[in-house]
């Protein structure tokens, strides 16, 4: 993790004496430049990375927002235990005779949707080009695959940090992935206030000049089956062919591309 990407400074703040190691750890990784307070005092202009005993939490005190990839407990963590293949998502990456297909998630984010693939079943690999956002993830995976109900999901995902396009440009024909699964960043509709600070934080953190159609051509490319693209309900598809088919729902739709 040569450059830590963000147009923001960054500081690590250990939770006490005993995580100084390990935040020392994670400068390294990121970015060596990234500074390690001496003091408890959280930063009041860069993006702080707490490191605990009870995972990694980015917060902004801009926005007095954080972000904490968590499994378990919240939305991420009902959906998971109510997710059947009736959901919108699951219809959209749904194929016929064939058993344990794999989904590559190029634009991962915060996991929640691959998360949700893999506790319906499904073998999915999730690139992330933030190291910061893999960072996240990979925390949030690894508490997850601590606690028994949620392990036999973690086992079916793989984290990767890498930029997507390159990652699938190298890939052996062998690995080429039945689905690919792109969800480009687009403006949170929530009417919650907390909701739209996480969103702008991620954008802070990954930006939001992503060449969609650069992504969409080249996912068809690798698919060997379709390529699935999340939207806004009202959005345009993404320049490109068009798509197949459409699903969509109150706030979302999943463009399917047929390969």
């Amino acid at each position: 993790m040569a450059n830590h990407g963000c147009k923001f400074p960054i500081e690590i703040q250990p939770e006490n004496h005993e995580q100084i190691v390990f935040a020392q750890k994670i400068a390294n990784q990121i970015h060596p430049s990234i500074v390690i307070p001496s003091t408890q005092q959280l930063s009041t202009t860069a993006l702080t990375l707490l490191v605990g005993f009870q995972g990694i939490t980015l917060y902004s005190p801009y926005l007095k927002a954080s972000i904490k990839v968590d499994f378990l407990n919240g939305i991420i963590g009902y959906r998971c235990r109510h997710s059947s293949n009736k959901e919108l998502i699951a219809r959209a990456v749904k194929l016929k005779n064939i058993k344990n297909p794999r989904v590559l998630d190029i634009t991962a984010g915060l996991g929640k949707d691959g998360f949700i693939l893999a506790s319906l079943g499904y073998q999915v690999s999730m690139v992330e080009k933030s190291p910061i956002v893999h960072l996240l993830l990979e925390d949030g995976l690894t508490r997850a695959n601590q606690i028994p109900e949620l392990s036999e999901i973690t086992c079916r995902i793989f984290n990767i940090y890498k930029d997507s396009i390159d990652y699938m440009h190298h890939m052996d024909k062998q690995d080429y992935p039945e689905i690919i699964y792109v969800d480009p960043m687009f403006p949170e509709r929530s009417k919650s206030a907390l909701v739209k600070k996480e969103m702008q934080l991620l954008q802070d953190l990954v930006g939001v000049d992503q060449n969609d159609p650069l992504l969409l051509e080249v996912a068809l490319e690798y698919a060997q089956k379709r390529v699935v693209v999340k939207r806004p309900r009202l959005a345009p598809p993404i320049k490109g062919p068009s798509p197949g088919f459409t699903l969509q729902g109150k706030s979302i739709r999943f463009d399917i591309y047929l390969i």
